[in-house]
C-alpha cells in the first residue's frame, strides 16, 4: 500500500480540534491558526490552518469572503507561515491594499484532492465535508457559497480546477495557478507519464484510463459546459514562462476553450517559474479577480506583445504529452 510522506507539526500545532479549538503561531510574518481534528474520510487526523482577516470597518469578520487555499504537492497547511505569505496578506489587509477576507489551508497532502479510485483516499470530500465546515465554524462565518472562493497552486491549482467544477453550488470562483489542466486524452497519456509513475500509483488515484464514466467526471472541458446561469463562477488562470511544458500547453489549451466558448474568465501569463518567488506577486491579482471581476489588463510577460502570441507559443512549442512535474 502506498504511503504518502508528509510533514507533520503536531508537535508545533499542539491541539485537537473536537469543536474547532485553534491556536496562533507567533511572529511578524506568521499569522495563521493551526487546527486538527480526526478526518472520519480518511481515517486519521489532519491538520489545516486558517488566516484570519484583520480587523477594520465597514464589512463584520461573519460576512467576509472565504478564500480556500489548496497547496502544491511539496507543500502543506503551513506554507502561508513558511513563505512568509500570511503576514504580507494580513498587513496589505489591514492597510486597505487589498479587500478584507479569510483564508482556510487543509492539509492535502500528495493525494492530488481527488476521491482515488480505489476508494482508499476521498481528499476531495475530506476537504468539502470535513475541513470546511469546521474551518468556517472556527471563523465565525455564515458558510455561502457566494462568499466562498477557491484557489490553488501546482497540485492545487489542477485540484481547483477539477473540484470548483464539480462543485459549482459550493465556490464562487476558481483560480488555478501553474496546475495542469487535462481534458480526457491529456490525462490520459499523463497516466503514461514514467515521472510520475516512479513516484505514484496512478491507477489507484485516477482509476483506468479505460472507465469513461469516471474520467468525464472529472474532465474540466465537459464539466465548465454544463453550469447554468445560477452558478457560474469567475475563473482566473495563470502560468509562468519558465513553467514545465505541460503546464503551459494545458492551462493554455484550457485558455482557449473557455474563449471559444465565450466563457468569462482570465489567464495570466507571467514572467518566472514554478516557485513561490513567481507566485507571490500573482496573488494579489488573483485574489482581486476573484472578489471584484477587477483586474490589470491580461498580463502576458515581458517579451510577449500580448496574451494570444504567449498562448499561441505555449500551445504550438509542442505537440507532446501533458505531463509535468508539480511542487
Amino acid at each position: 500500500m502506498l504511503e504518502f510522506a508528509m510533514r507533520t507539526w503536531r508537535e508545533l500545532v499542539g491541539m485537537s480540534l473536537g469543536v474547532a479549538v485553534l491556536f496562533g503561531c507567533a511572529g511578524r510574518d506568521h499569522k495563521l491558526e493551526y487546527g486538527n481534528f480526526y478526518s472520519e474520510k480518511l481515517g486519521k487526523t489532519m491538520e489545516f490552518s486558517v488566516l484570519r482577516a484583520p480587523p477594520g470597518g465597514g464589512t463584520p469578520s461573519d460576512e467576509l469572503p472565504v478564500f480556500v487555499w489548496l497547496h502544491g504537492i511539496g507543500d502543506d497547511h503551513c506554507s502561508f507561515d513558511r513563505f512568509k505569505i500570511s503576514g504580507s496578506l494580513h498587513r496589505a489587509m489591514g492597510e486597505g491594499e487589498l479587500p478584507r477576507a479569510h483564508f482556510i489551508m487543509p492539509n492535502g497532502e500528495q493525494g492530488f484532492y481527488f476521491n482515488w479510485a480505489d476508494g482508499t483516499h476521498p481528499y476531495e470530500d475530506y476537504i468539502l465535508y470535513e475541513v470546511i465546515p469546521r474551518a468556517e465554524a472556527a471563523l465565525g462565518v455564515t458558510p455561502r457559497r457566494d462568499r466562498r472562493h477557491l484557489i490553488g497552486i501546482s497540485m492545487g491549482g489542477s485540484g481547483a480546477i477539477y473540484m470548483g467544477l464539480r462543485h459549482p453550488e459550493m465556490f464562487a470562483s476558481i483560480t488555478a495557478m501553474s496546475g495542469l489542466i487535462m481534458n480526457r486524452e491529456q490525462a490520459a497519456e499523463f497516466m503514461q507519464n514514467s515521472f510520475w509513475r516512479h513516484f505514484f500509483d496512478l491507477e489507484r488515484v485516477f482509476g483506468d484510463v479505460e472507465d469513461l464514466a469516471r474520467a468525464e467526471a472529472y474532465n474540466p472541458y465537459g464539466l465548465v459546459g454544463k453550469k447554468d446561469a445560477s452558478t457560474q463562477q469567475r475563473i482566473f488562470l495563470a502560468y509562468g514562462t519558465r513553467e514545465r511544458l505541460g503546464i503551459r500547453r494545458t492551462t493554455a489549451k484550457f485558455h482557449e476553450h473557455l474563449a471559444q466558448e465565450k466563457i468569462d474568465h482570465r489567464c495570466v501569463v507571467f514572467e518566472g517559474g514554478h516557485d513561490w518567488d513567481s507566485w507571490k506577486p500573482l496573488i494579489p491579482q488573483a485574489l482581486r479577480y476573484a472578489l471584484q471581476g477587477a483586474i490589470e489588463p491580461d498580463g502576458p510577460a515581458p517579451g510577449y506583445e500580448n496574451l494570444d502570441e504567449a498562448v499561441a507559443t505555449a500551445v504550438s512549442s509542442s505537440r507532446g504529452g501533458a505531463g509535468g512535474s508539480s511542487k
